[in-house]
């Protein structure tokens, strides 16, 4: 069984024909055989080396030769909305979608009240008149508390 000074002892790789590196079999000569940044073949596994790169090759376009027309996509300034239903600002007919013109907007209509159709009573909020501040705890003239000092000491 042949070794050296590499070898793990009692391990020869391919009959001892490959040494092995007991410290880092990832290392170049190592026993996995994994080659380094420098020794690394890129041609051997079809990597394109930098700047070599060809994106036609592999069916990729570029912004030169890519084809809008093949993808169903309108170029710049060729896009028509009424070809997809869009509306345009002209176009747009706000009533068909229920929605008021300016000044046409009625809040009566729409179940909301205005300030002169708002009844307070209506929703249990009192008026000035009909507001009781004894209800809500609140004291009133003459029975408010003196807290601390008097104000002008």
């Amino acid at each position: 069984m042949a070794s050296d000074s590499n070898s793990v002892f009692g391990n020869p790789v391919n009959s001892g024909g490959q040494a092995s590196n007991p410290s880092d079999p990832f290392a170049s000569g190592g026993a996995f055989g994994i080659p380094t940044a420098d020794s690394f073949d890129f041609d051997k596994y079809g990597i394109p080396k930098e700047g070599s790169f060809d994106p036609a090759k592999y069916g990729i376009p570029t912004a030169d030769s890519f084809d809008f027309d093949k993808y169903g996509i309108p170029k710049e300034g060729s896009f028509d909305p009424a070809k997809y239903g869009i509306p345009t600002a002209d176009s747009f007919d706000p009533a068909k979608y229920g929605i008021p013109k300016e000044g046409s907007f009625s809040l009566g209509s729409s179940g909301i009240p205005t300030a002169d159709s708002f009844d307070p009573s209506k929703y249990g909020i009192p008026t000035a008149d009909s507001f009781d501040p004894s209800k809500y705890g609140i004291p009133t003239r003459g029975s408010i508390p003196n807290i601390g000092s008097s104000p002008t000491a």
